[in-house]
């Protein structure tokens, strides 16, 4: 039915969501601790910690648990289709590393892997708040910011978000 189909959508939605902001939580959990002596707000690696801490505590009570699984099957969807879902959103955060580490190799963006894994999340949270249009801006100042301690320049970095956006506009 359209019922259930929308509650699909919207649960596809929310997993997928929930998967980039705890993996942009570790990041910045990861990144503040290497850049805390740079001048890192403290206040943003204690909220990932608190956010991160909230999502695993859900995660681990089985009572929460047991209520939400229990509404989800009340509306027909079987719980191989919301761990495909699941699984679905890991493979997409994953692709989307990926194509940040790709465009900074094709630009020239020496930098680590795991600089890019714990940046590209921010990034893309950071991108999906209502503050501009499609993210334009927010997205090439998050790189800046966050790739200036791997020694990164300015202009670097945002061709580097420039780019992502380019690519996803094709996408």
């Amino acid at each position: 039915s359209v019922l259930d189909g929308t509650l699909a959508v919207f649960v596809d939605r929310l997993v997928g969501l929930a998967v980039f902001v705890l993996a942009a939580g570790v990041g910045l959990i990861s990144t503040g601790i290497t850049q805390m002596e740079s001048g890192f707000s403290p206040v943003l690696l204690w909220g990932a910690v608190a956010a991160a801490a909230a999502l695993a505590t859900f995660l681990l009570l089985p009572r929460a648990r047991r209520a939400l699984l229990a509404r989800l099957q009340a509306r027909a969807i079987p719980i191989s289709t919301l761990c495909g879902i699941g699984a679905l959103a890991v493979a997409t955060l994953g692709f989307w590393i990926l194509s940040v580490v790709f465009l900074a190799k094709a630009l020239g963006i020496d930098v680590g892997l795991f600089a890019l894994a714990t940046s590209a999340p921010l990034v893309a949270v950071a991108s999906f708040l209502p503050i501009t249009i499609g993210g334009i801006g927010v997205r090439e100042t998050g790189y800046a910011l966050l790739l200036a301690g791997e020694g990164v320049s300015h202009s670097s970095a945002i061709a580097l978000g420039m780019a992502q956006y380019g690519t996803f506009l094709v996408v």
